[in-house]
């Protein structure tokens, strides 16, 4: 049996710390079969030199293996207890918990980084740093605290105590065992809030490391003689945070202090559904940092996506008056650094962490005494929608926490993907970045934030927000009016006639709303009642004008259609006036040149006045202007334009149609079909048909619009990207399905 479990715990070790470096696998393989063999000595023997060898073979690994005991220890230790589940041991148990104890003691302080002695036989005292850690970790009693102070904010039962051993002040909130027990609404919430301090406690230490106080267990007197309603409790207990005070009372200050890593705790708040982030539950470390208390009512407000989150958030914020206190100057919610908080937390906390403390949590629990019958988690479902939910059994309370947390950070990551974007805008105002972002979003009928920068001529990247959309593949995520709905049976909590607490099964309907994806531009024209922006009504000109297709391979141009046609008709309205100027030059060129043979000089010029109106109405740029003129193929052009017109023996045409004709290749080819349409509808069909037979056998090798972005990169505006995505799109087959960004340009300029 043992070599049967040897051979299992190895194998689960090799495929947690395999490499995709094959060459170290060899080693890995090796380390696994020590570290199992390490393991089960220990469980069959405890003492100095089993434990030692087990710690040793940790460290080995640790030395050989980046990240192993950020990332990787913690789903070990879980692996060995669903593979050895004989170990029982409490001792044992801390032994093997000694790796990741001592890891998460040098994560909280730089004092302890790096500090590891091993224990080298049972019974003997642990460094400092590990020992405090230890006592802070395990379940205590209360006879170790002493009553300093009855417990003066919020309305839960407990009191302020002195650790006897050690001086230090916690707070130790009181709750039942048993449901049973409660004879008052608060009792019964304070049993709810201890399992979430418990729980939440341990997590928010994973993302916040010493800026959130340690949160553990505290058992009732064993005394036997004392009376029965102190044998019927148990307490969580909270480490007093040194140096610190509330930030209710820091912000009432007339200088108030610059104050960091309010973001931080903001955004643990969000990752763990934290419902109660006020200026109570937030302090003031050191007169500069923002640290997070109370955990009592974690995992209570979990939001679906990103707008949900915004409301909620800035509800609070409101509330809290977070939001006065941004406009005043006293407090930054910089949206920069809440996209790197949420980002590094992210990435702290994993799946195995959450079933680990959660298991931990509610196994001590359960050890002393607690029944997690009608324990209510709280009324906001992961799901977005109010709901109740009353557990039978700790097994239902373990799996109600694991799934709901596990999909709330499934849904943070993709809500931090859209903070992400926010802090990418290019050109926000100072205090939109520092806090009133969130306010403003909130507030605006556009809270998608590619959609919000678009519709308030926001960059992003340096990029109009729908050209940076249309790049990177991004589409909207919005509600249906589809909502499933599933009708089951639940036990809840009330007071029955006699004043007494009762479960009662009652029916309860759970929705979860459907979604769908959308193309930005399409989502913003579907808001009839909002007016389109400068940024919006520039992409949406140029697309329609190039005929450019979405991420959804739906034309811009037909989008448009579902709304109504006054966005087409204006802009094909503007295509005209562009071309009756245009149109205008071309008269006078030929006139002034009707009876010369043309330069290539006067010629240049008259191209350099048609792309002089192209600027004045802001659809090209100076530096789109230079790129065009020194690109070698612009010169060809000239010349060709200029033979071309000059060539009167052969083609009984026009010196102005061929102008007309040779102004609206130029402008197709640079992006502006409307342009180059009306201005070919100028020629007589029949004249028209002769020109381009003639033309079919001209070529230019070089390609204007590949030039462009070869020298622009898309990184000045929308100019470059468009037109390098029309030149593809113009060049593909129609019935080719190819992604345009994907093709090799093949065209040729005539």
């Amino acid at each position: 049996m043992a070599e049967n479990e040897t051979e299992q715990l190895s194998s689960k070790f090799f495929n947690i710390l395999k490499d995709t470096d094959l060459t170290k696998n060899a080693n890995i393989q090796a380390s696994s079969d020590n570290l199992a063999n390490s393991i089960i000595n220990i469980n069959k023997e405890l003492n100095s030199e089993t434990a030692t060898a087990y710690l040793n073979e940790i460290e080995k690994i640790n030395k050989e293996i980046p990240d192993f005991k950020e990332k990787k220890l913690a789903q070990m230790l879980t692996v060995i207890k669903d593979t050895l589940p004989s170990i029982q041991n409490p001792d044992v148990k801390e032994i093997l918990d000694i790796p990741l104890i001592e890891y998460l003691a040098e994560k909280q302080s730089k004092e302890y980084n790096q500090e590891k002695e091993n224990f080298e036989k049972r019974g003997k005292v642990a460094p400092k740093a590990v020992s405090d850690l230890i006592r802070d970790r395990r379940v205590a009693n209360v006879q170790e605290f002493k009553k300093e102070a009855d417990k003066s904010e919020g309305v839960s039962g407990g009191y302020i105590a002195d650790e006897q051993a050690t001086h230090n002040t916690f707070m130790l909130k009181r709750f039942y065992k048993k449901g049973a027990e409660v004879e008052t609404t608060q009792q019964w919430m304070d049993r709810n809030d201890a399992v979430r301090e418990l729980i939440g406690g341990n997590m928010y230490e994973q993302l916040l490391y010493n800026r959130a106080p340690k949160e553990e267990l505290v058992t009732g007197y064993a005394n036997s003689k004392l009376p029965d309603f102190v044998s019927k409790i148990l307490y969580v207990r909270s480490k007093f945070l040194e140096n610190s005070e509330h930030l209710g009372e820091i912000l009432k200050e007339t200088n108030v202090p610059k104050l960091a890593d309010f973001e931080k705790a903001i955004a643990a708040s969000h990752i763990l559904g934290e419902s109660d982030y006020h200026t109570q539950n937030l302090m003031v470390q050191n007169n500069n940092t923002v640290v997070k208390i109370d955990h009592g009512r974690s995992f209570m407000n979990f939001n679906k996506d990103f707008t949900s989150m915004l409301q909620d958030a800035n509800e609070k914020f409101e509330r809290f008056g977070y939001n006065e206190n941004i406009e005043k100057g006293q407090l930054t919610f910089n949206v920069k650094e809440y996209s790197k908080s949420l980002n590094q937390m992210l990435n702290q906390l994993d799946n195995n962490q959450i079933d680990n403390i959660i298991d931990q949590k509610v196994d001590e629990l359960v050890k002393n005494g607690f029944d997690a019958k009608g324990i209510c988690p709280g009324k906001l479902d992961i799901k977005g929608l109010d709901t109740s939910v009353i557990f039978n059994n700790e097994q239902e309370l373990r799996k109600y926490y694991k799934d709901n947390i596990k999909e709330n950070l499934s849904n943070m990551k993709e809500i931090a993907k859209k903070v992400d974007i926010v802090a990418k805008y290019s050109n926000p105002s100072p205090d939109f970045e520092n806090g009133k972002w969130l306010k403003d979003m909130a507030n605006s009928p556009m809270q998608d934030p590619v959609a919000y920068a678009a519709h308030n001529d926001i960059q992003i990247e340096g990029k109009n927000a729908l050209q940076w959309a249309h790049e990177n593949n991004y589409k909207i995520e919005i509600p249906t009016s589809e909502v499933k709905t599933e009708k089951v049976t639940e036990n809840q909590w009330s007071k029955n006639a006699n004043g007494k607490w009762e479960e009662t099964p009652i029916e309860v309907e759970k929705k979860q709303k459907e979604y769908r994806s959308i193309d930005p531009l399409k989502y913003i024209l579907s808001r009839n009642q909002v007016a389109i922006s400068k940024s919006e009504k520039e992409f949406l000109n140029q697309a329609i004008n190039l005929g450019i297709k979405n991420n959804f391979d739906e034309s811009y141009k037909e989008n448009t259609r579902f709304k109504d046609n006054s966005i087409v008709k204006n802009l094909n309205k503007e295509d005209k006036t562009i071309t009756n100027e245009i149109e205008k030059l071309a008269q006078k060129f030929v006139k002034n040149n009707s009876k010369n043979t043309i330069t290539t000089e006067a010629m240049e010029k008259l191209y350099d006045d048609t792309l002089q109106i192209m600027k004045d109405k802001k659809l090209l740029t100076d530096q789109d202007i230079a790129t065009i003129k020194n690109d070698k193929s612009f010169k060809e052009r000239i010349k060709n334009t200029t033979e071309f017109i000059n060539n009167e023996n052969k083609f009984d045409i026009s010196r102005t149609d061929k102008v007309y004709y040779k102004l609206a290749r130029f402008y197709k080819k640079i992006g502006f079909k409307g342009i180059a349409n009306d201005l070919k509808a100028k020629i007589d069909p029949e004249t028209l048909n002769k020109i381009n037979k003639f033309e079919n056998v001209q070529n230019i090798t070089s390609d204007i619009r590949e030039v462009l972005m070869n020298n622009r990169s898309g990184k000045e505006g929308i100019q470059t990207a468009r037109l390098n995505k029309m030149n593809i799109k113009l060049d593909i087959q129609p019935k080719l399905n190819t992604k345009p960004k994907n093709r090799k340009q093949e065209s040729t300029q005539r």
